[in-house]
């Protein structure tokens, strides 16, 4: 009984995080979108 509850929270415990994961992915990537279209037009302008 023991064990199927540690093995129930730690599933619980991994869901969690994945999902935190995966709502910091959103904002990361608008993020690296910006920088990557600022580098971009900085490369263009060299050449």
């Amino acid at each position: 009984m023991q064990r199927s509850k540690i093995i129930t929270d730690g599933i619980n415990e991994a869901r969690t995080q994945i999902m935190k994961i995966f709502d910091h992915k959103t904002h990361v990537s608008d993020i690296i979108q910006r920088c990557a279209s600022k580098r971009n037009f900085k490369k263009r302008e060299k050449t």
